[in-house]
């Protein structure tokens, strides 16, 4: 699952760390596209090509007390949001067939409001675990005056996640995805 596995895999040794203390995890994590490289005519397939390649990485965590010391980074939040129960979102990135039934990756237009509807639900979920209390009870306040209609034609107040995130790392998507986010 590439990146993807990733995630899910930074959540579970989070998860056994907690159970066993004092103890390290590995992650290695690798996408291949060799099995998936398409080599049909289908432009829409080809794009995978470009967009997935090999690639790996490795994290090493640690429930260590002593390793705070020296540790570059501190894991707080494992957030993921699952949007397959949407059908827009399962095919937006489908392993398929073409005309000369060659198996390639297939992407289609809707990946950018996918991507978009995907980003706008991890932050919301993360939003409570970062933001300050006074900017949270400004956003609901100004949520509950939208949906009473004290707030008239204004906008609902959203917060400037960029005072609480140092980095924000979007997947390397293509040019459309990243300017529709």
């Amino acid at each position: 699952m590439g990146c993807a596995a990733s995630l899910v895999s930074i959540g579970l040794a989070k998860d056994l760390l907690k159970v066993h203390r004092n103890s390290l995890a590995l992650i290695v994590s690798s996408e291949s596209l060799s099995q998936n490289w398409y080599t049909g005519k289908n432009h829409s397939m080809l794009i995978a090509n470009c967009l997935f390649r090999m690639g790996g990485a490795a994290i090493l965590l640690s429930s260590k007390e002593q390793d705070k010391k020296i540790a570059k980074y501190q894991l707080q939040h494992v957030i993921r949001i699952s949007r397959a129960q949407d059908n827009q979102s399962y095919a937006c990135i489908f392993q398929d067939e073409d005309r000369e039934e060659k198996t390639g990756i297939s992407i289609s237009k809707s990946i950018l409001n996918v991507a978009g509807e995907a980003l706008k639900a991890n932050t919301a979920s993360l939003g409570p675990l970062v933001l300050p209390f006074s900017k949270q009870f400004r956003y609901g306040l100004s949520f509950v005056c939208k949906k009473t209609g004290l707030l008239g034609r204004r906008k609902i107040y959203t917060p400037n996640f960029k005072r609480v995130f140092k980095h924000f790392c979007v997947h390397p998507g293509g040019r459309a995805v990243l300017v529709a986010i």
